[in-house]
């Protein structure tokens, strides 16, 4: 059984913006879209490790090296990113390279060693570019974080603070979790295609870099590596079934209205000359010409002419109804007009 007794105490902490290469600042350049972004922070950690018998988890990190004092990153090194992104021949194109400095200072990048001399880390975690569009998905081509365990750490609650210590081994940052409640999907070379937003499912496969193994045999790599994620969000998937569902609503009301505006100008035109026969009906009857039948059959035609044009009307009315009730509006019976 091994025992972490750590101490935080945040010095410093500055987030542009948060742990990936989010822009906090962009800048427009013709067709290209310039994004600049990252995060500082300092924080001064104590770590007090009793090690057990047995050996550890193989990548395992927790309670690894001797009690120490150090101040350093937290979970995350600091970060600045840049980004540029276009759209250029119906595919959307972007590039990314982000660079992670460190404020630590130790011998072999160990904190709490006491070493001031050997210089701050900095490494590339990021380094690819991506082609794609909406309708078939996209494909990345460089270096960033792999696909397998990514969702554990980027849903870390500790991502932009410190985590639990590792006791030293981790050198400029704390390492959060890392080895200890969940693995490290790494920065690894890739090229990885993502499908686009099938109503809430999303998948990503990929070809990787093949790694050595953790005992620090760096041996010739002979086959790469391949890793897969899908996820369903089933919120995202009501979501969007409920905009297509009122996009529905709208378009059938607005069709509904368009029809049935031409049908009532035909029918306005139709009870008009049901109207004009009935004038020329009882005239003719008055002067002789007809009998009463003939008035009391265009009288009829005309009452029937009317109540189709009244149907059409209550059509209307109802189907603009629905029309505001699928944009989302509607009103109360408060704001329903008095009949006096």
């Amino acid at each position: 059984m091994a025992q972490i007794k750590k101490i935080s105490l945040v010095l410093a902490s500055l987030g542009l913006l948060g742990a990936s290469a989010a822009q906090a600042i962009d800048i427009q350049a013709g067709d290209w879209k310039l994004g600049i972004g990252g995060n500082v922070n300092g924080f001064m950690t104590s770590n007090s490790c009793q090690s057990g018998t047995g050996a550890k988890v193989v990548g395992g990190l927790a309670c690894a090296g001797d009690s120490n004092i150090g101040i350093q990153n937290g979970l995350l090194p600091n970060e600045i990113s840049f980004t540029a992104s276009t759209r250029q021949d119906d595919l959307d194109i972007s590039a990314t390279i982000s660079l992670w400095p460190t404020i630590d200072t130790t011998a072999a990048g160990q904190t709490g060693t006491g070493s001031g001399t050997p210089g701050t880390g900095l490494n590339t975690r990021q380094g690819f570019f991506t082609f794609g569009d909406k309708s078939w998905g996209s494909v990345k081509i460089g270096r960033d974080l792999g696909l397998f365990g990514s969702d554990a750490i980027l849903s870390d609650m500790t991502l932009l603070s410190v985590g639990a210590g590792s006791g030293g081994f981790g050198g400029p940052t704390t390492l959060g979790r890392i080895g200890a409640g969940y693995l490290y999907a790494d920065w690894i070379p890739q090229i990885t295609y993502s499908t686009p937003n099938l109503s809430g499912f999303n998948a990503s496969v990929g070809v990787f870099q093949g790694l050595s193994d953790l005992g620090g045999n760096y041996n010739a790599v002979k086959q790469p590596g391949f890793q897969a994620k899908a996820s369903y969000d089933e919120t995202a998937a009501d979501y969007q079934q409920t905009v297509l569902t009122g996009f529905e609503q709208v378009e059938d009301a607005l069709s509904d209205l368009r029809v049935l505006e031409q049908e009532s100008k035909t029918q306005d035109a139709a009870v008009a000359a049901a109207n004009r026969s009935l004038e020329q009906s009882t005239n003719r009857y008055k002067g002789g010409l007809e009998n009463y039948l003939t008035v009391i059959t265009a009288q009829n035609a005309v009452l029937t002419n009317e109540h189709v044009a009244v149907s059409l009307l209550t059509r209307r009315l109802t189907s603009t109804v629905l029309l505001v009730k699928a944009l989302g509006g509607g009103w109360d019976v408060s704001k329903l007009p008095t009949v006096d």
